[in-house]
């Protein structure tokens, strides 16, 4: 039945080591962060959180930017090209000087690319285009972007997207899955394996425990007749999530409720590090990152936020 979640670890294992037909030999690939750099924020989180995480997969780093200048902006300078090169050039040299600022300040040792600018006054969007162009494993950003931007960049991305969060400084504690448990159709299931899985390679990288959240809806539950019964069969519902996923009962959280509170209360109780979401669906748990209370939510957290879709 939950088939899929090992299918799924299984082609990421594979996806690690890809096979060489010219020599006959197996080759190891090696991971590409494309990190979303903000001229305008006094501190670059994102790149921090991508250095940290690059340093424990030997992970390749690509820093993204775009510059764009308004009517007046532009009409300083000579014609809209020299505009344009001039921005382009001086957003440049700004993110080579952070990455080799950062670099020498610390002693980092991995392997990073240059930065790519573009042109471009819709940043978030661009940086999906240029995810797939790269075949990006990660999109690593902040939540410091205007909300309708964000959830196009959660719904079009075409890999994860990791939001670091700015107080949340390392990760070696604990990552907490929030999956749908409740919903049994094949969909769903995907979406809870690609989480877990998501979850358990990220705590593999940084030394973390896993967690795991299923929230019910009070009002789907009722609906679905499980009300009191539900409630009372609780500790059965959540042995058999435990057993299901191969982790310790102490650390599968099953809760009846509104799903926004239950999973920040969680985030709370475990002190999570970083929590992995899905958002291929606009109802339950994962409906969150594309529904009105998205906002709230992800500046209400004071961890990082893994989306997976």
């Amino acid at each position: 039945m939950f088939y899929g979640y090992y299918k799924h670890l299984i082609i990421f294992s594979l996806y690690l080591f890809s096979y060489d037909y010219q020599t006959g030999e197996w080759m190891n690939n090696r991971f590409t962060y494309l990190v979303v750099m903000e001229p305008d924020a006094p501190h670059q989180t994102a790149l921090l959180k991508a250095v940290e995480l690059a340093c424990k997969t030997n992970a390749i780093i690509e820093f993204f930017a775009c510059g764009y200048l308004t009517d007046k902006e532009i009409n300083q300078f000579q014609s809209r090209q020299d505009a344009k090169r001039s921005n382009i050039n001086a957003l440049t040299d700004w993110c080579s000087e952070q990455v080799k600022t950062l670099v020498s300040h610390k002693g980092i040792s991995t392997h990073i690319q240059p930065p790519h600018i573009e042109w471009n006054d819709q940043c978030l969007k661009a940086v999906c285009y240029r995810a797939r162009e790269i075949d990006a494993n990660m999109i690593i950003t902040t939540n410091n972007h205007d909300h309708s931007d964000m959830q196009g960049l959660l719904r079009y991305s075409p890999c994860p997207v990791l939001l670091a969060h700015s107080s949340n400084s390392s990760i070696t504690g604990n990552v907490l899955a929030a999956l749908d448990t409740h919903k049994k159709s094949d969909a769903n299931n995907a979406l809870n394996n690609a989480i877990l899985a998501a979850a358990l390679n990220l705590a593999e990288d940084t030394d973390s425990n896993v967690h795991l959240v299923s929230a019910i809806d009070q009002k789907e539950a009722i609906a679905a007749h499980l009300g009191f019964e539900y409630l009372e069969d609780i500790e059965s519902e959540q042995t058999l999530i435990a057993s299901r996923f191969e982790l310790p009962k102490n650390q599968v959280h099953i809760q009846l409720g509104n799903p926004q509170s239950i999973i920040q209360s969680c985030v709370e109780a475990v002190d999570a590090d970083t929590l992995v979401i899905g958002t291929n669906t606009r109802k339950g748990i994962a409906g969150l990152f594309l529904g009105n209370t998205a906002e709230k939510l992800l500046s209400q957290l004071l961890c990082d936020v893994l989306i997976v879709n």
